[in-house]
């Protein structure tokens, strides 16, 4: 599962240390910088693995917690849609 921290006014993306991030409380498998958005400003791309999200069926929010490299800790959510495995 892709999982974006975008910069913007407030926050560098770059500051934010990778292994420090946990989406659903998982983390990370891998990361990389690049411009998810198109606005020219590198944001932190980051990957998770489905099975180690804690989120339900019933879930409709996924929050990311993370720490910027002079230690400010950082939360973000959003909607997210959980899709059940089709029967085989």
């Amino acid at each position: 599962v892709p999982v974006a921290i975008l910069t913007d006014n407030g926050l560098d993306a770059g500051t934010v240390i990778p292994d420090t991030c946990r989406f659903a409380g998982a983390k990370p498998l891998q990361w990389r910088l690049e411009d998810v958005d198109g606005d020219g400003d590198l944001d932190l791309l980051l990957h998770f693995n489905t099975q180690d999200l804690n989120l339900t069926d019933e879930s409709i929010n996924g929050t990311l917690i993370g720490i910027t490299s002079d230690g400010t800790h950082i939360t973000g959510s959003d909607v997210v849609k959980i899709v059940p495995a089709k029967d085989k």
